[in-house]
């Protein structure tokens, strides 16, 4: 189960590193 976990956080961060970079690419229509 810990393995699952692990994936799952990496899934996320990967996620979050995916949406900051979109949003650097257009920080000025999206803020």
């Amino acid at each position: 189960m810990d393995n699952v976990d692990e994936k799952e956080l990496l899934d996320y961060e990967a996620m979050i590193a995916a949406e900051n970079q979109a949003m650097d690419s257009d920080t000025g229509d999206v803020e």
